[in-house]
């Protein structure tokens, strides 16, 4: 706190520094009557006074009931302290040169003229409490929405925590209850399919490191495990095609969105009809990520019509993390659902 006082008080004397300096420049280029400094330095000091004494007045009446009033009724006490000190300088300054007193200040100058510029000043001071109170408020609003981001990205990992926690039950169940009625048989096969859902599972339920990201190829690889899987479970009975083109290595990525999207595939997808394969490809080309999904969409009597929630889980968390560096476009044509996600990897 003292620090950004310190700051505060310091752009203010150089403000001022700077603005006398301009004041003076004009004075003297324009061949005015020079006065000793010591009456351009004691009207300067009555100007910043009524500077910081106009500022003052608005911040405390800001907010309060009858603030036209208040703000009316400090002004014109404002502006009588400023005469009345301006003239008892003057006054002063008479008596040094042996002149007359009080009354010419009123008589001699021209009292309009110093009240404009007792409101120049004051319109300066204005200025600076509304930036003041602007810069204060964007400050405010940025802390709010780091506040909201970080509350977001906590609660985003809960759910990817409770996701993980049960990483597609219906699958698992349905693949342990095969490998539990295959036991019996003991044959390499089923022993394969356990060793890749072991695979599988001890990639979703490892801990998320603290930057949120994870490596593109543990992604890459926990999709085809899943793939596999599949194939194992369904006695080859599901047919799908999966490809990828460019180099996966050094890229990272948000988890739970590929998985995501290959799980809906399964989830609402027909993947049993041979001549209409589920298709899957991943391309990388210089960062640059496209991931692209279709499948036949299951009839009437097996679809499930309940909202997506994870292509809309899967959309949040890219707009969280991505901003406007990824596209997902969702949507169906000729009876094949497709999606397209577009990622600038890190």
């Amino acid at each position: 706190m003292v620090l950004v006082m310190t700051r505060e008080i310091r752009n203010h004397i150089i403000g001022w520094i700077i603005y006398i300096g301009y004041e003076s420049s004009l004075l003297a280029f324009s061949g005015a009557t020079k006065s000793p400094i010591f009456n351009y330095l004691a009207y300067y000091i009555v100007y910043i006074l009524l500077f910081y004494s106009f500022y003052i007045l608005l911040r405390i009446v800001e907010g309060h009931k009858f603030y036209v009033l208040k703000l009316i009724t400090g002004t014109l006490f404002i502006l009588l302290c400023y005469h009345l000190a301006r003239g008892i300088i003057y006054n002063l300054l008479l008596k040094a040169g042996n002149r007359q007193g009080y009354w010419n200040y009123l008589r001699e100058t021209n009292f309009g003229v110093y009240t404009a510029r007792a409101t120049l000043f004051m319109g300066l001071s204005f200025a600076t409490w509304k930036a003041t109170f602007a810069y204060k408020k964007v400050k405010e609003n940025a802390s709010l929405r780091e506040e909201q981001l970080e509350l977001e990205s906590e609660l985003t990992l809960a759910e990817i925590k409770y996701l993980k926690a049960q990483i597609n039950p219906h699958f698992i169940y349905n693949t342990l209850n095969y490998l539990y009625y295959g036991l019996e048989k003991k044959d390499e096969q089923r022993a394969r399919a356990l060793l890749l859902l072991s695979d599988v599972l001890r990639y979703n339920i490892t801990d998320i490191p603290p930057s949120g990201f994870v490596p593109l190829k543990g992604e890459v690889k926990n999709i085809f495990d899943l793939l596999k899987l599949a194939k194992l479970r369904f006695e080859g009975h599901c047919y799908f095609t999966a490809k990828v083109t460019g180099k996966i290595n050094g890229y990272v990525i948000i988890p739970m969105i590929l998985g995501t999207l290959v799980e809906n595939v399964f989830k609402h997808g027909d993947i049993y009809d041979p001549k209409i394969p589920a298709e899957i490809y991943i391309t990388i080309d210089d960062g640059n990520l496209v991931f692209i999904t279709r499948n036949k969409i299951k009839n009437a009597k097996t679809r499930d019509d309940r909202p997506n929630t994870g292509i809309e889980f899967a959309r949040r968390r890219l707009t969280m993390y991505y901003k406007d560096h990824f596209s997902l476009d969702v949507g169906v044509r000729n009876s094949i659902f497709e999606t397209e996600l577009k990622i600038f990897l890190l």
